[in-house]
């Protein structure tokens, strides 16, 4: 996936790959802070040493609102159809 040639499509790939990391991030509920861990870093170190890892800071300033807009927009599609919705809030966490 991340073996193509030209330093442009590099980038590219670079850039899918931080924003699915995000999304995977945002579907999972796991904390910005997971990209610090030890243990995830020497995994992809170790079997995709051509994959950077982006920091905590880069991954909040630079794939939060591409996330965002992305989940929002998925939203919208699921709902268009949608006649009735019902909210259900959780008293411990809102």
């Amino acid at each position: 996936m991340f073996s193509r040639k030209s330093a442009s499509s590099t980038a590219m790939n670079q850039h899918e790959f931080e924003r699915d990391f995000m999304v995977w991030m945002a579907l999972d509920l796991e904390p910005f802070s997971m990209v610090e861990n030890r243990g995830l870093r020497f995994f992809f170190k170790k079997n995709f040493p051509q994959v950077t890892i982006p920091s905590e800071s880069s991954m909040r300033k630079t794939y939060v609102i591409d996330v965002y807009d992305f989940v929002a927009d998925q939203v919208k599609r699921d709902l268009t159809a949608v006649q009735t919705i019902t909210l259900m809030f959780d008293g411990w966490t809102d």
